[in-house]
This record gives C-alpha cells, structure tokens and sequence, in this order.
C-alpha cells in the first residue's frame, strides 16, 4: 500500500494528489491512466458495503432463529462450517496458506479466542433481547472503542468527541431501557 510499481509511479490510495487513482502502465507498457476507474469501484463499493450488510443482518437474523432449539456451542459450529468456505477461496485467490504466516502467531490466536468469545456472548444474549435492540447495542461499539483508545492506548481524544460519546452511551442508556437501576442480562452480553 502506498508503495513504488515497477514502472515507479505510486501504488495504491497514497498515488500522488492530481494523478490518476493508479496506473496500468506496468500491466500495458503505456502510461494510459484509469480515472474512471475510481468511480467505477465506488459503486462497486457500495454495492458490496450493501451486500455484506444485508448478509450480516441475515447472518444475524438466522442466528437467532437457530438459538431456539440449538446451543450456543452448535451454532458457533454452524457459523464456523458457513464461512470456511468464503474464507477458502479468498485465501486461495490471495496466494495461499503462505498469506497465514505471521510473526506474532500467539498475539492471532488471543484475538481469534477474543472473537469466538465475543460472538458467544452475542449468541447468548440473542434469546433474551429483540434483534432490533442487539443490533443498537452493537452499533454502538464505535464510541467503546474511542473511550478506550483514550483510556487503553492514551490516544489524544478531544473534548468534542469526548461529549458525542457521552451523549452517543447516553442514547444507547435509552434504547437499553433500563428499569429503575437494573440493565438487563442481555444488553450486558452484548456490551
């Protein structure tokens, strides 16, 4: 990202202000720019942000059909078994296992633990909340990851945006309902 072709023009979203978004003259042998191609991925773009959203909430829809009668533990295996093979053909379109070699292999196994944890949790709360609530709840992860960037990694958070996430936790208070000084078992599983 953002580095030199073999041509020497700039790759990437980093190419320089003014210049073409990339170059097909390494793919071409001419220095015919593509432009339009930029537009051209923008719908795309949103097409796909589309596509996986309608997927996600589908994904998450089916889910909480499938807590009904199933366990947790059957339908995180379920989950698991779904996107092996989405996970496979991209690996393979991305050059193969060569693409999991990583240096920093326990710090990938704590996270990918984090992430199975965190969607048992939100299997969990599923039977106990609406869908429409989750999903509030959810949205709201953008502010938990400001305040603890602040807090975890002492990033610099302004006083402005220090007030929109008050104000953004204070609506997510709101949608979570609370009655008297209880919050409910779900809404806590999905924080």
């Amino acid at each position: 990202m953002g580095g030199r072709r073999a041509g020497g023009e700039r790759a990437g979203p980093l190419a320089p202000s003014g210049g073409s978004y990339f170059s097909l003259r390494s793919m071409s042998g001419s220095a015919h720019s593509v432009s339009h191609s930029r537009t051209d991925n923008s719908a795309r773009g949103v097409l796909l942000v589309s596509l996986s959203s309608f997927l996600w909430v589908l994904h998450d829809a089916i889910s909480k059909w499938l807590m009904q009668d199933y366990s947790i533990y059957q339908v995180l295996l379920l989950r698991t078994i779904f996107s092996l093979l989405p996970i496979l053909i991209v690996l393979r379109r991305e050059g193969g296992t060569v693409r999991l070699r990583h240096a920093r292999v326990w710090v990938c196994l704590g996270r990918g633990c984090l992430a199975v944890a965190s969607f048992a949790l939100f299997l969990a709360a599923l039977p106990l909340m609406p869908l429409t609530d989750v999903f509030a709840i959810v949205m709201s992860a953008p502010l938990l990851i400001s305040a603890l960037s602040a807090l975890v990694l002492k990033e610099r958070v302004t006083f402005r945006r220090w007030v929109a996430i008050l104000i953004g936790f204070s609506a997510v208070l709101v949608m979570m309902r609370p009655e008297g000084d209880v919050i409910s078992l779900g809404a806590l599983l999905v924080l």
